[in-house]
C-alpha cells in the first residue's frame, strides 16, 4: 500500500486542478475515472481492464458496471480471516 502512494501523488500532480478560479466548479459534480475507482477498489496500479474481441477498447459504462462487481480482495479475505479463525 505505501508503494502506490507515490504513484498517486504523481498522478495528481499530472493532472492538477487550475484552482485560479474555483467558483466554476461550484455545482459541478465530478465522476472518478475508471482507473481512480481501480485503485480505491484495491487493484495494483498497473492493472487494466481489456476487452477479448477486437472492436476496440471497452465502452465508459462497462467499465464502470465491471468495478462495480468486483470486490476487494484484501477487504474479503481480512473479513473471511475473522469469520473463520474467530
Amino acid at each position: 500500500l505505501d508503494e502506490s502512494i507515490p504513484s498517486v501523488a504523481a498522478a495528481l500532480a499530472d493532472n492538477a486542478l487550475d484552482r485560479s478560479d474555483m467558483t466554476k466548479f461550484v455545482g459541478k459534480i465530478r465522476r472518478f475515472s475508471p482507473s481512480e475507482l481501480l485503485r480505491l477498489f484495491g487493484f495494483p496500479p498497473h492493472f487494466a481492464l481489456v476487452d477479448d474481441d477486437d472492436d476496440g477498447p471497452l465502452r465508459l459504462q462497462t467499465q464502470y458496471k465491471l468495478i462495480g462487481n468486483s470486490i476487494n480482495v484484501t477487504v474479503v479475505s481480512i473479513l473471511l480471516y475473522e469469520l473463520i479463525v474467530l
